[in-house]
C-alpha cells in the first residue's frame, strides 16, 4: 500500500521539476531550484538525524525564511524586489508538502 504511494509522489516530483525546468524563465527556474534544495536539504537532515519535529511542514519555515529575506534584501539593494520570485521559490515545496500530507497521513 505505501509502496504506489512513493511512486506517486516521487513521479509527481520528477514531473514538476521537468515542467519547471522548461516552462519558466531562468530566474524563476533558479528560485525554484533554490527552494527546493532547502527544502530538501531541510527534510534530509531531519530524516538522517531522526528528529521527529523536522519533518515536510516544518521544513517550510527556512524556506520561506529564504524567499523573503531574498526579496528583502532586493528591496534594500537594488530596489527591484519581485514578489513573484518568492512565490516561486516556495511552490514547489508547498506542493511537496501538500503531496505528501495526502498520500500519507490524509
Amino acid at each position: 500500500m505505501r509502496q504506489w504511494k512513493k511512486w506517486i509522489l516521487t513521479l509527481s516530483f520528477l514531473g514538476m521539476a521537468n515542467v519547471n525546468a522548461y516552462a519558466l524563465d531562468s530566474d524563476k527556474t533558479k528560485h525554484i531550484a533554490a527552494g527546493t534544495a532547502i527544502y530538501g536539504i531541510c527534510v534530509g537532515i531531519g530524516h538522517l538525524t531522526e528528529t521527529a519535529w523536522l519533518n515536510y511542514k516544518t521544513c517550510l519555515i527556512p524556506v520561506g525564511i529564504a524567499a523573503i529575506g531574498k526579496e528583502m534584501y532586493d528591496a534594500n539593494s537594488d530596489g527591484n524586489a519581485d514578489w513573484a520570485d518568492a512565490g516561486a521559490t516556495m511552490v514547489v515545496p508547498a506542493v511537496i508538502a501538500g503531496l505528501t500530507y495526502t498520500l500519507y497521513e490524509w
